[in-house]
């Protein structure tokens, strides 16, 4: 199961640059808080070997004013909705994957974006209902982002837009099924 799980957090690497791309152009803040594709994009922004290799970057080693990496999981989020409180009139996007949803600093950090009614962050979710254990509980999303504005998306797929009223769930049903449609 394990090796599932690898083969398929791995499956975003192709479209992280992609994504990247078409974030920078929209939003001023990136945190990318799934560490499989860290190390493609570290590269895509010319970093040297030994930061690519360690996967992550000092605040004084940042190239851009827009990203934030974390190798381990669980607290991209808690990090995105600093930086969005930080600066209300900067747009801030965060990449996760559904196995972080289950952790306590995301929960926390979801709950407390929606009751603070932040406008100003989007969190990707790489949604392919596989943990390093095995399957994931289904999540209830509506439940879950209850402030939310939710969008679900399939294949190379963005929104038109940017919902400007509350925070935005882009959920994607799953980036391992992009492998199949190049």
């Amino acid at each position: 199961m394990f090796e599932a799980h690898i083969k398929s957090a791995k499956s975003v690497e192709p479209y992280i640059i992609e994504m990247y791309d078409y974030v920078k152009k929209h939003y001023d803040y990136f945190v990318l808080g799934k560490p499989f594709g860290i190390g493609k994009l570290l590269k895509h922004l010319n970093y040297n070997e030994e930061i690519v290799e360690n996967g992550f970057i000092l605040p004084h080693q940042n190239k851009g004013h827009f990203i934030h990496i974390e190798k381990t999981l669980g607290n991209s989020l808690g990090v995105a909705e600093g930086i969005a409180i930080s600066n209300p009139d900067k747009k801030v996007f965060c990449f996760i994957s559904d196995s972080q949803i289950f952790m306590g600093p995301t929960l926390e950090a979801i709950l407390s974006i929606g009751s603070k009614g932040l406008k100003n962050l989007t969190l990707a979710i790489d949604y392919n209902k596989l943990g390093s254990k095995g399957p994931l509980p289904e999540i209830n999303f509506n439940g879950l982002f209850w402030n939310w504005h939710i969008e679900n998306l399939y294949g190379k797929s963005y929104p038109d837009s940017i919902c400007p009223l509350r925070s935005s769930l882009w959920i994607y049903h799953s980036w391992q099924s992009l492998l199949h449609k190049n």
